[in-house]
């Protein structure tokens, strides 16, 4: 999931946003150091989705879906529960 639209999916800027999400931190530390740059593709400096209230309402609508990844009701950054654990051998 490009999570800051700045068109790479990368677990150093999009998956650091989706963990900040998850454990709860909001506002600046949500997005501090975590945005990626633009890639060629996109014209201007950094990321179209950066403002961590954009981030966090982007991820509000992912919650219950895509970030469920165990699906269980509950996206949470610490769970210890995986139902298809073939996928991690």
């Amino acid at each position: 999931m490009d999570i800051d639209q700045n068109g790479i999916i990368d677990a150093l800027t999009d998956g650091i946003l989706i963990l900040r999400y998850l454990l709860g931190i909001g506002g600046d530390a949500l997005t501090q150091n975590a945005i990626g740059p633009r890639t060629v593709r996109k014209i201007g400096p950094g990321a179209i989705r950066s403002d961590p209230t954009d981030v966090v309402a982007y991820l509000e609508q992912l919650r219950d879906s895509l970030l469920d990844v165990d699906g269980n009701g509950s996206a949470d950054a610490l769970n210890r529960r995986y139902p298809n654990h073939s996928l991690f051998v």
